[in-house]
């Protein structure tokens, strides 16, 4: 099984379309509804949980929220590059 692994110190984005009080089937990780607060804003992973699971998804720590609340691939959007004008 392959999944994004992500590194601390890397930007992510919370997704849009995450639901809250919902199990993700996908890693066995519970989004509670408070974290949709979240939607949209861009985070830095802090630290990498370990956390032992069927499912082989890394869990997250991030700066948004202090570290309250374990995060996994499934809830981030990709971080679209910048593109540098041209004047």
């Amino acid at each position: 099984m392959s999944f994004p692994k992500y590194n601390i110190g890397d930007k992510v984005v919370i997704s849009q379309n995450i639901i809250g009080d919902y199990n993700c089937p996908k890693t066995d990780c519970y989004i509670n509804s408070d974290m949709t607060a979240y939607k949209g804003r861009v985070a830095t992973i802090k630290d990498i949980a370990s956390y032992e699971s069927d499912t082989p998804a890394r869990r997250y720590f991030l700066d948004i929220d202090n570290g309250h609340w374990i995060w996994t691939y499934t809830m981030f959007q990709p971080l679209k590059p910048l593109k540098r004008k041209v004047l």
